[in-house]
């Protein structure tokens, strides 16, 4: 054959066809780069940097206590994880002590507990719980799963700050049985859930898609 250039048959063609439109579609599907939310500024990117905290909606980094501030009015402040990452949770311990040291009233509710479970967080509050009475008496790894030291310090900080804590998950029997049934099987519970849930609004199921993508079984069943 030489050097001369070999032109794939047609169905290998067709299948490197289809692996490019599917990384190509990947791509696309980036939840950061989704010119989602604000005409204005779907467009524009920011600058992340290591250790930082960047504020969006200008580009600038803040410092914990400008971050603070700059929450001051807000009623309230939800702060991502990825379950198993160490660095998603230092930063919620950031998050939490910045705003605990501003004066504020801090209450953390965590959705690691279903609401079933609330009196344990407020023996855990008290300091009448060590952690393995805690952990048994919450049922924290029925409840949730991923390990305690991945939470430890959030935990630990809201009990030595003494600030109030909630459990607002559902409790997984009722989510089996609204998987199963539909909503309407919540009953006396229904003053727990919002007036409506999760708004089927496109840009939202786009965002939802591409963060979790149809190989999230726990997400997208």
């Amino acid at each position: 054959m030489g050097n001369e250039r070999q032109t794939p048959p047609r169905r290998g063609r067709t299948a490197l066809a289809r692996a490019l439109l599917l990384l190509a579609s990947a791509a696309g599907a980036d939840p950061l780069r989704l010119p989602l939310g604000d005409p204005a500024r779907r467009g524009r990117e920011v600058q992340v940097v290591l250790d930082g905290i960047t504020a969006t909606a200008t580009g600038a980094l803040v410092t914990p206590a400008e971050l603070a501030r700059q929450l001051a009015a807000a009623d309230v402040v939800f702060v991502g994880e990825e379950h198993t990452n160490a660095e998603a949770h230092a930063v919620q311990l950031a998050v939490l002590r910045a705003l605990a040291d501003s004066g504020r009233a801090v209450t953390v509710a965590v959705e690691m507990l279903p609401w079933t479970q609330q009196s344990a967080l407020d023996e855990w509050v008290a300091g009448r719980l060590t952690e393995a009475d805690f952990l048994a008496r919450s049922g924290w790894y029925a409840s949730w799963g991923h390990h305690w030291n991945y939470y430890r310090e959030v935990f630990t900080f809201a009990r030595d700050r003494r600030l109030p804590m909630a459990a607002v998950n559902a409790p997984r029997e009722l989510v089996r049985r609204i998987r199963a049934d539909g909503f309407g099987v919540i009953g006396s519970d229904a003053a727990r859930f919002p007036p409506a849930i999760a708004p089927a609004t496109a840009e939202y199921r786009q965002l939802f898609t591409a963060s979790f993508g149809s190989g999230d079984a726990l997400h997208t069943a």
